[in-house]
């Protein structure tokens, strides 16, 4: 999809949702929306919507994908070399720089994009690097060329029984940072089949779905929902497996606000006792 849609931009925004990041991308007759659902589930994550009287001005792609060196491990070993710079990331997002290296973050030499960026592998189910995620130093965050969105997958941890599930690499960071196993996932709607791969693999027994504590937001249709707990109440069904859900108090947002706020004993303590607290359930 991302090579034909394009995405869209701040002067011609999503209808539904009001962003024009990468994860909201404008087709010819429908868009798709990461945050705002329909009755239509994209097969790639999201929720197709028609247009309606809300269509921007559509902005066909200005050219071809360029044909691009898809060796995302030949980067990432490049580029790990750069990895005496994770101090600095580690201070801004509040998380251990142990984490970091744990999910192999590193920093873009630069050659992708004019500004350097830190970098952070996406791998599928059997632990392959599909992509690669980027954050901007100006916070923007986008992927290199060809990527395929994938899982944030720690390495050279030891695998614990029970996991936690969350969205992005930062939240995967901070669970990793108060000691938990934790994969990250692209969105709140993505990444389900690649979970069961890696969870069959990594001889998982149970899961701890981790919500953002999303503001509300409204559909098309009138009705309000949070983004974050719908996508895990939904993600919970597909795996099939004993879970429980855990989002984090208001006026938490996320797990990495909640580590900041408390502090890692207590970020910790606080989360073992909600999830120890919860009926597992398939």
């Amino acid at each position: 999809m991302s090579k034909i849609w394009p995405s869209f931009t701040k002067e011609n925004p999503c209808p539904a949702c009001g962003h024009w990041d990468w994860t909201c991308r404008a087709g010819d007759k429908k868009f798709v929306c990461m945050r705002v659902q329909s009755e239509h589930v994209a097969k790639d994550g999201g929720w197709y919507h028609e247009y309606g009287e809300k269509k921007p001005a559509y902005i066909p792609p200005k050219r071809s994908a360029p044909k691009v060196n898809l060796d995302f491990e030949g980067k990432i070993r490049l580029w790990r070399t750069f990895i005496k710079e994770l101090p600095k990331l580690s201070i801004e997002l509040g998380v251990s720089e142990e984490s970091l290296e744990l999910l192999n973050f590193c920093r873009d030499s630069g050659y992708d994009y004019s500004s350097s960026a830190f970098a952070c592998p996406m791998r599928d189910g059997d632990n392959k690097i599909i992509g690669i995620h980027l954050r901007c130093d100006d916070g923007t965050k986008r992927a290199v060329t060809g990527s395929r969105n994938g899982l944030f997958l720690p390495q050279g941890i030891e695998i614990q029984k029970m996991v936690f599930i969350c969205e992005g690499a930062s939240s995967c960071a901070a669970l990793l940072t108060l000691g938990f196993y934790a994969i990250g996932r692209p969105s709140c709607n993505s990444g389900s089949e690649m979970l069961k791969v890696a969870l069959k693999r990594l001889g998982a027994s149970r899961i701890v779905i981790v919500a953002d504590n999303d503001t509300l937001k409204s559909a098309p249709d009138g009705r309000t929902f949070r983004p974050g707990q719908s996508g895990a109440a939904k993600l919970k069904k597909e795996l099939g497996l004993m879970s429980v859900l855990f989002t984090t108090p208001n006026p938490v947002k996320d797990v990495r606000q909640l580590l900041q706020k408390l502090g890692v004993e207590a970020a910790r303590n606080y989360i073992q006792s909600s999830v120890d607290s919860k009926i597992w359930t398939r």
